[in-house]
């Protein structure tokens, strides 16, 4: 194990999690409470801590505690990691094109009335271009799927512009501007028996051409008798024929009393309306498990269907037909499992899902089976019980050389497990040091041709203020090398240490 720098606090443990950038560089990100208090998020790259332009080791704030480590998820959606935790409304953590962190709350579209204070998903995952979150403190099996294409907006029922009628009126000719859009001394013409009023809208145009609508939102209503009505836009409207312009003199959008919408646009159902407020395919939607015991959801897995891992058992979640997509009007859910899950993020393998069992003692292999044409899970851990000690805490999947689930137990050993299915062959073995292991990532290094594992250890040293004295508590972000290089000649070349530098 190869030092890299001390952790944030030698008083409390660190969290690291992996990232990817647009050029397939791998990140690994610290995060850690200091001494003082404070949350932090540092950032590691090219095998040690990164830095700004100035050369200043790279750190941002972080609402996240040491008590929050454990709860914290990550998913990453481009350049960006969605972070949840039912502490905390879900934020996001991006990298800017110059290099810079930034984090920030999700900023959403009509979120889910179920959400506040209290009260937040704590497992986010993307499935059928949906963006998922899922359990929260008072609603344990809920998911909550976003509009398809569109990741935070969470309207459960929308229309898409125009709706039936918005192009029954329309803007009279184009104003000096070169647009219909509504200025000052632009008309609109209305037939017999017309109305115009709240909700309704008008057909316009922008000055490069593009068809608009514009929805009022005032209080005037308007009636034209037998012979028909022409309504006038007024900066400040006087007449009974007058209505608030849409552009007021500077161009501006007069959001008092209009909204303007492109063609495409979605808008809220309105339930009284004739098309009715049922929804579209690609609305949002909101789905609660039918789970007969307590618990929660403890992980989400994308794949052909969406697999869900609760304390009580494991589900999918897929169309309502063979080989749909899950839609408002067509989503279905099937309890494949009774294992339960424990609260630890789960690893794609190949085509199946890693995870811990409930009780933590077992790594299980979730997986659809040919022969019994169902999804099972799979007891890897049947012929080596005794490799789970006290239990395990967490999981990370090393693909490069060879395909190994590293998995930290509760007393600080790893354990690995030789995953290949396809040859049958399922082993554990055990990377020992002299210390105990925290937390574990596995990133991906193109340049090396291998996968990393990196690693968070707490070891003790001799103090050396008090030679005799019990031993100091020291916590090091630390990473997995080959014993040997690959063109090593002999033994002389081994790196094969604890906590090890080279010179």
């Amino acid at each position: 194990m190869r030092y890299v720098a001390g952790c944030v606090s030698h008083a409390s443990r660190s969290l690291l999690v992996p990232f990817e950038d647009a050029g397939g560089a791998p990140w690994v990100l610290e995060f850690a409470q200091k001494d003082s208090g404070e949350g932090v998020i540092r950032f590691f790259a090219q095998g040690g801590r990164a830095v700004d332009a100035q050369g200043l080791p790279q750190e941002i704030a972080s609402p996240y505690l040491g008590q929050h480590l454990d709860g914290l998820r990550a998913v990453q959606e481009r350049q960006a990691l969605i972070l949840t935790h039912q502490a905390f409304a879900p934020r996001q953590l991006t990298r800017s094109s110059q290099g810079a962190w930034s984090l920030s709350e999700l900023a959403f579209t009509s979120r889910p009335e179920a959400w506040g204070e209290g009260n937040w998903p704590g497992l986010a995952a993307f499935h059928e271009d949906r963006l998922v979150f899922a359990a929260t403190p008072n609603e344990p099996y809920t998911l909550w799927f976003s509009r398809t294409g569109e990741h935070q907006d969470f309207r459960l029922a929308t229309r898409e512009v125009p709706l039936s009628g918005w192009s029954d009126l329309e803007i009279d000719e184009k104003n000096a501007s070169g647009a219909a859009d509504g200025r000052a001394g632009d008309s609109f013409a209305m037939l017999s028996g017309d109305s115009f009023k709240k909700t309704k809208a008008l057909a316009g145009e922008t000055s490069e051409g593009t068809p608009c609508y514009y929805r009022y939102k005032g209080s005037r209503e308007f009636r034209a008798g037998s012979g028909g009505m022409t309504v006038t836009f007024r900066d400040a409207p006087s007449a009974a024929t007058d209505i608030e312009s849409v552009r007021i003199s500077s161009g501006a959008l007069n959001a008092a009393f209009w909204e303007e919408f492109a063609v495409g646009d979605r808008i809220d159902a309105d339930p009284a309306s004739p098309d009715g407020s049922d929804p579209l395919d690609d609305d949002g939607l909101e789905i609660t498990l039918s789970a007969q015991q307590g618990g929660r959801i403890a992980f989400l897995s994308s794949r052909g269907r969406l697999w869900v891992g609760a304390t009580s058992g494991e589900w999918t979640i897929s169309g309502a037909s063979l080989n749909t997509p899950i839609s408002p009007g067509g989503v279905k859910a099937n309890r494949e499992g009774t294992s339960g899950a424990a609260l630890v993020q789960s690893c794609p393998a190949g085509p199946a899902t890693l995870f811990i069992q409930r009780s933590g003692r077992k790594v299980r292999e979730m997986a659809y089976r040919m022969d019994s044409d169902a999804y099972v899970s799979r007891d890897l851990t049947l012929l080596a019980g005794h490799m789970a000690g006290p239990g395990f805490t967490q999981l990370a999947f090393v693909q490069e050389p060879d395909p190994v689930l590293c998995c930290v137990r509760a007393d600080g050993l790893l354990a690995a497990l030789t995953y290949l299915p396809d040859q049958d062959v399922c082993a554990f073995s055990r990377i020992a040091t002299d210390g105990a292991v925290e937390s574990v990532c596995a990133v991906s290094n193109d340049e090396a041709g291998r996968d990393e594992l990196w690693l968070t250890v707490r070891r003790s040293t001799p103090d050396p203020a008090n030679p005799g004295g019990p031993p100091l508590v020291r916590r090091f972000v630390e990473r997995l090398d080959p014993a040997f290089p690959e063109d090593a000649q002999d033994s002389t070349q081994a790196f094969f240490v604890d906590c090890g530098m080279s010179y």
